[in-house]
């Protein structure tokens, strides 16, 4: 944080009356402004011991810069803690991405030091709103897995206690061993962005694939990028899609941009075969209707219904995937055909892929060819790989058929017929 962000900030921060607590805050940053950092830790060092939560970040800014104590990643993070302990949310975001660029080690560091400081100063815990920690732990030991997952999300997040990763993995991993979903996917969340532990990506595949299986829609969204990137297992698109789709028939709208995105790369015959797979999974997993956002359904139709090109594809999507809406693969082809008539090349290129498959129309070799055709032409160079496939199924009479339909289509739509 520069040093002019931190006397904006100060400035904010100076609405105490000069009396007790605000009186010392303000001499601090009097002597922060004329440059005397080290007087000023002196004066914010004892407030924040007493529990002022500005006094207990801002040592986590000072100490991370390096302004009048040395820089010292660990006592910053120290700090941080500490004061998102006592509730200050902008501290805990601090924290966390100082973190990303800490080692483990140093992180377990700070998060001991948080402990060994809280301990030594209760009254500087002052605001912390913790839960009944006793009572959890109780419950937690007598073997309640929603306590012990409770527990682990405590000292995993660090509000209402120091963030702490060790007590945080415990906890996780009890309640994960009685089948508790949200614990197996915070454990495989450890796992995969080593929090308190090595990165094992396999070990974090294993906790993740048990909470996508029991419909977490998280998990199943990490799971997805895990596939895709070939984190711990083989790269493999066909599962990444899977996952992903999974995901956005629970909710997860981040999911579905995730999964159309990867898509782009992916043949009609990849695509055909993931949405199968989650098809299978949905049948033998799903025992509950998944969530319909009616609201952005009703909103994507009504956009569509206007003329808009790219809701119209999208409209076509949400019937070909069967996301929010009973999939309907013939009404899919008549939203892909209104948008691909006023040239949205992910629409023609879908065409391709359904006339390919047999997906909501009869299976034309003729008609596929026509619109990959039309799609390389009007900007996706990768449909012409599909075409070419075609092709070799394909007669010399059936070519001739497709380059027909495809010149008088582009006939037609260049003079806006």
């Amino acid at each position: 944080m520069t040093r002019l962000a931190i006397l904006m900030l100060l400035a904010f921060l100076m609405v105490l009356p000069r009396t007790g607590l605000g009186d010392q805050f303000e001499d601090a940053t009097w002597a922060y402004e004329a440059g005397d950092y080290i007087a000023a830790v002196k004066i914010w060092r004892p407030l924040a011991k007493r529990g002022d939560v500005r006094a207990q970040w801002i040592l986590g800014i000072m100490h991370e810069d390096g302004q009048g104590v040395a820089r010292d990643l660990v006592q910053a993070h120290m700090w941080y803690n500490v004061a998102a302990a006592n509730g200050h949310q902008k501290a805990r975001r601090m924290r966390d991405t100082l973190a990303e660029n800490m080692t483990l080690s140093e992180v377990v560091k700070a998060q001991e030091q948080a402990n060994d400081w809280q301990t030594g100063h209760p009254q500087g815990m002052a605001l912390a709103r913790p839960p009944d920690l006793s009572g959890l732990n109780h419950r937690a030991l007598a073997g309640a897995g929603e306590a012990q997952f409770k527990l682990g999300e405590i000292y995993d997040i660090g509000q209402g206690a120091t963030q702490d990763f060790a007590k945080s993995l415990k906890w996780y991993d009890r309640a994960a061993q009685q089948g508790h979903a949200a614990a197996r996917r915070s454990l495989g969340i450890m796992f995969h962005r080593a929090k308190g532990v090595a990165q094992n990506y396999p070990e974090a595949a294993k906790w993740l694939r048990l909470a996508a299986d029991q419909g977490d829609g998280e998990a199943q969204v990490i799971l997805g990028g895990m596939h895709e990137q070939g984190q711990g297992m083989a790269r493999d698109v066909v599962g990444g899609h899977m996952w992903l789709n999974l995901a956005g028939a629970h909710g997860k709208k981040a999911a579905r941009e995730r999964r159309d995105k990867l898509a782009e790369a992916m043949t009609p015959v990849q695509i055909a075969r993931a949405q199968s797979l989650a098809q299978k999974w949905m049948a033998a997993h799903d025992k509950i209707v998944p969530p319909v956002d009616v609201e952005g359904v009703q909103w994507r139709l009504d956009r569509a219904l206007r003329g808009d090109v790219d809701q119209m594809f999208l409209v076509g999507m949400m019937y070909d995937i069967g996301h929010d809406v009973t999939q309907d693969r013939g009404e899919s082809v008549r939203w892909y055909l209104k948008a691909a008539a006023q040239g949205h090349v992910g629409a023609q290129y879908n065409l391709g892929a359904a006339y390919y498959l047999g997906y909501g129309v009869a299976q034309d070799y003729v008609e596929a060819h026509k619109w990959f055709s039309i799609a390389n032409i009007t900007g996706l160079e990768r449909a012409i790989v599909n075409r070419e496939i075609i092709t070799r199924l394909m007669t010399p009479g059936q070519l001739a058929e497709a380059r027909s339909r495809k010149q008088d289509w582009m006939a037609r739509h260049r003079q806006g017929n």
